[in-house]
């Protein structure tokens, strides 16, 4: 039995048969069992063992070449080119980590690196923030080629947007790199791999790091923001507009603030204690219970999870161990994580602590209810002065969708009676848009649903009306022409 990392083309699914190809070029076939929750970066775990030889690769499903590295990988932006990153030693880590932050600080104002979540035995890469790049002698910018000199390393990769991984061989620091236990240098030299990111700001590059902060920190927060109606990206806090977000989740936006401590504030949360840090994972897990959107029933009820939730539950154990905190088993059902109290006998979720006494019993119960989400929708939009935007974006959203069911009521009523074919109807009915969104029709806002329907009736009628007019008016000037040839 053989492990290795394949990258699939567009899908995650995987054939009877890969090709596989060893150094000495020979073709061998393996049958090949998929595991879609064990991921590392962009590659799929999956089990092959070796079969008959089978079919000619052209003939397979799958018609490319696999890269055999170890399963047991740190890093994973180099793997593809057969640069081994092998997870790092907490040691080794913080070593790496003060040089390179020192390195980094003489070329960018700012610099910082999201807190690792507490306990951990090994890390995979070393991970940067920066912003504000600094002018050089030769007055210009910092550029990642800078970077790559300045930290010696061998390989540079972009990997997403503004982010650059480095590998840098970890001979330098006088070691190969604490490999761990299983793993095999192939040709005696590991490396480190080294991402940076660059912020547009100082204000963004906090921001981001408390999103990556504390390992799945924010992966908790934001399952319980979501059901009070807020959610955050890499760049703000934000509130979705109930009415918007099924039909359109980033029009659904309002921006709240950008700033970590009001938004850890805003969640009821003690910054002081953030910004301390904490001594273990359960530390954490107690800190997010603290937040006044916690409601343990969140985490219980079925479909909690949006698809990031349901790719972390397999692959962090930080994240997963949340829910063993609760006492809850998640259940992956199709595409669908499913949460429920754990079995009477399984509840005694200990804390490691004295006498393992059972975290489910030291938490008090959560509320059978909360604050409601438009409680949160009302405190936010006074507390972040939000109200005037979020009134004008729901107007322009219910103005949007009057014009548009007028436009397309239109049309479909002139195709359906058979008036007018699909394009010349759709031409129709962008003519009427165009008017109602230059300040015609206005009256069309102010209308109750019936008598929307009965304006669209009426312009119906009046271009059933002005296409009869057009046809007459065109025969007429037929017969004009022929008795004027005449």
């Amino acid at each position: 039995m053989k492990h290795i990392n394949f990258l699939p083309y567009s899908t995650t699914k995987c054939g009877p048969r890969l090709q596989y190809e060893t150094n000495s070029t020979t073709a061998l076939y393996f049958h090949c069992r998929f595991h879609p929750q064990q991921r590392i970066g962009n590659r799929y775990l999956v089990t092959l063992s070796p079969t008959p030889k089978g079919p000619p690769i052209a003939d397979c499903r799958h018609k490319r070449f696999f890269h055999s590295t170890p399963l047991n990988m740190g890093g994973s932006a180099f793997s593809n080119q057969g640069v081994l990153t092998p997870r790092m030693s907490p040691e080794t880590y913080h070593r790496l980590k003060t040089k390179y932050h020192d390195i980094l600080k003489g070329l960018y104002g700012y610099v910082v690196t999201p807190p690792e979540a507490p306990g951990k035995t090994s890390y995979g890469d070393l991970d940067y923030l920066v912003a504000e790049p600094i002018l050089s002698k030769k007055s210009k910018l910092t550029t990642m080629e800078d970077v790559k000199v300045a930290f010696g390393a061998e390989y540079m990769t972009a990997i997403a947007g503004a982010t650059t991984s480095f590998a840098v061989p970890l001979e330098l620091e006088g070691n190969s790199g604490d490999l761990e236990e299983g793993e095999e240098k192939e040709d005696g030299k590991t490396y480190a791999q080294i991402d940076v990111h660059i912020c547009p700001s100082p204000e963004n590059m906090w921001w981001v790091s408390f999103k990556h902060a504390y390992g799945d920190l924010w992966s908790i927060l934001g399952i319980m923001a979501r059901t009070k109606g807020l959610v955050a990206d890499e760049k703000c806090l934000n509130l979705r507009i109930r009415e918007i977000e099924d039909h359109n989740r980033e029009l659904a936006k309002v921006e709240l603030t950008k700033s970590v401590n009001e938004t850890l504030e805003f969640f009821g949360l003690d910054v002081g204690k953030y910004e301390r840090g904490f001594g273990g994972v359960k530390e954490v897990y107690e800190f997010l219970t603290e937040s006044r959107f916690f409601e343990e029933r969140s985490f219980t009820k079925k479909k909690f999870a949006n698809a990031s939730d349901r790719s972390k539950i397999g692959k962090r154990d930080m994240f997963k161990g949340w829910f063993d905190f609760l006492g809850v088993d998640v259940i992956l059902v199709g595409k669908v994580l499913e949460g429920g109290q754990k079995e009477a006998e399984n509840e005694d979720v200990t804390d490691g602590g004295k006498n393992g006494e059972s975290v489910q019993e030291d938490r008090a119960e959560s509320p059978e209810e909360g604050i409601t989400r438009e409680q949160v929708l009302e405190e936010a939009l006074e507390r972040f002065g939000k109200r005037e935007e979020y009134e004008e974006k729901v107007k322009a959203w219910r103005r949007n969708l009057r014009v548009e069911m007028v436009a397309r009521g239109v049309a479909k009523k002139l195709i359906d009676g058979g008036h007018n074919g699909p394009r010349s109807a759709r031409t129709k009915s962008s003519k009427l848009r165009k008017q109602i969104n230059e300040g015609e029709m206005d009256e069309i806002f102010d209308m109750t649903e019936e008598q929307v329907q009965m304006f669209i009736q009426d312009r119906v009628n009046e271009l059933i009306e002005s296409n009869a007019n057009n046809t007459v008016s065109n025969t007429g000037s037929e017969v004009a022409a022929v008795s004027g040839s005449g």
